[in-house]
């Protein structure tokens, strides 16, 4: 459903979303539609400094886990243990296997995790769930810090659960990525 969809017309706001790739032709093409329907984007293809965030003030960082001579889950730890950066929310994407991905995502403490190709409708409501999480804590990386990595968990857990998924009370949650460009793809069918 498009409720998470911004309107035309809404008032800019403030709220920066990065995107860090080195695959220019997804860099673009992110950044096109991000801007299209009303968000700021910071489009680069190099790991930004913590400098720069602190600068910058992203909602969210969408961030590939290999660029160019950097290692995407190592820049997101260092991000992390950033005192001032600690809150900021990192999405790891990529196009290689699941497993492997969420076992990045767990070490480096990133947020979640998305696996190209990614689903427009999806993109756009991880956009406005980050912006508008931002925006109500006044900016300033105001997300919480992410806990700890959690305790092992119950066999009766669910294992392919993503954590990239960041509104379990206002969507119902995505299994696996597959399933989030399977729902998204459903989902841009019935928009038109």
């Amino acid at each position: 459903m498009a409720a998470c969809l911004r309107i035309a017309g809404m008032s800019a706001n403030d709220s920066v979303i990065m995107v860090v790739d080195d695959e220019r032709d997804f860099l673009q093409l992110t950044q096109k539609l991000l801007e299209r329907h009303g968000y700021r984007v910071d489009a680069r293809t190099r790991a930004p400094s913590w400098r720069e965030l602190l600068h910058i003030d992203p909602a969210v960082i969408l961030m590939v886990v290999i660029l160019d001579g950097e290692n995407g889950a190592d820049v997101c730890r260092a991000i992390k243990s950033h005192k001032r950066l600690a809150g900021l929310p990192i999405i790891l994407i990529s196009g290689h296997g699941e497993d492997r991905l969420q076992k990045e995502v767990s070490h480096c403490h990133a947020n979640g995790y998305l696996t190209k190709p990614i689903g427009r409708v999806l993109l756009l409501q991880l956009a406005d769930h980050f912006v508008r999480q931002h925006e109500r804590a006044g900016g300033l990386h105001g997300a919480p810090p992410v806990a700890s990595p959690p305790e092992k968990t119950s066999p009766k857990a669910r294992p392919h659960q993503n954590p990239a998924a960041p509104y379990e009370n206002e969507i119902s949650p995505l299994e696996s990525s597959h399933g989030m460009r399977a729902r998204a793809e459903k989902e841009e069918g019935s928009e038109t």
